[in-house]
């Protein structure tokens, strides 16, 4: 009896009776994020384009309204002769820049300390696909997989599928042959541009280990496998395990 997560498929069931399924699983891609944290200038990327627009207009009609205000109410100071009133009350230009620095001051400065610390403090994690499609379509990436596995085999027999066709493309053309799971993580440890697929539920107990911290694993959530025990073909146990 091999007593280990064998995923369920037509091709192995000619050789070996499975029992089970005893889990699903999905296929996993092994990759290596690179850290978007050290740009000299990140602070400015803290608000989206939206919110600049919003605060820009909303400078502009506060200081054009102010303005008005100065310029044609009869209660304003202007109007009204005080003697602290100045022509800058109805300058246009004046009201907008007390605007800024009023926004500036009360509204922007009090959310962007917190906000800015809780941004430069995270880690941005860029991964470099995030799909098979993604996979195929990205000529910079060396593809690894370990030959004879369910992996591999089910790249190798997709002839209706042109991502797939091209992802075997790949392994057929990349020169590097991994035997191991260890030996396919120290390639992706290694180098940015190397993923590693196999079972999800593999690679997951992979990134348990410490060097592995720094890994991600990609899920491809249209591929459902079944995973089961596996013992010869007629054995009499075979039917009692599986009920």
């Amino acid at each position: 009896m091999i007593a280990a997560g064998l995923t369920i498929n037509p091709r192995r069931s000619n050789y070996v009776e499975f029992i089970g399924p005893i889990v699903e699983d999905t296929v996993g891609i092994l990759v290596k994020p690179s850290t978007a944290n050290y740009l000299f200038f990140q602070m400015f990327h803290l608000f989206q384009i939206n919110v600049w627009i919003a605060i820009t207009s909303s400078v502009v009609i506060l200081g054009t309204t102010v303005w008005l205000f100065n310029r044609y109410s009869p209660f304003s100071g202007w109007n009204l002769q005080l003697p602290e009133a100045n022509s800058n009350e109805v300058s246009l230009s004046y009201n907008i820049w007390i605007s800024l620095r009023c926004m500036l001051l009360q509204v922007v400065h009090a959310i962007w300390q917190a906000d800015l610390t809780a941004f430069l403090t995270k880690n941005n994690l860029e991964l470099p696909i995030s799909s098979l499609k993604d996979l195929a379509h990205n000529d910079k990436i060396v593809v690894l997989t370990m030959k004879g596995t369910s992996t591999y085999n089910m790249f190798q027999v997709s002839v209706n599928n042109t991502f797939y066709e091209s992802i075997y493309r790949k392994l057929v053309a990349n020169p590097v042959s991994v035997y191991s799971t260890d030996e396919a993580v120290k390639l992706v440890i290694k180098f940015n541009n190397y993923v590693y697929i196999t079972e999800r539920l593999f690679l997951m107990s992979v990134l348990q280990s410490e060097e592995c911290s720094n890994l991600e694993v990609i899920e491809e959530p249209g591929i459902v496998a079944a995973l089961g025990f596996a013992v010869q073909l007629g054995k009499e146990y075979a039917k009692p395990m599986s009920s």
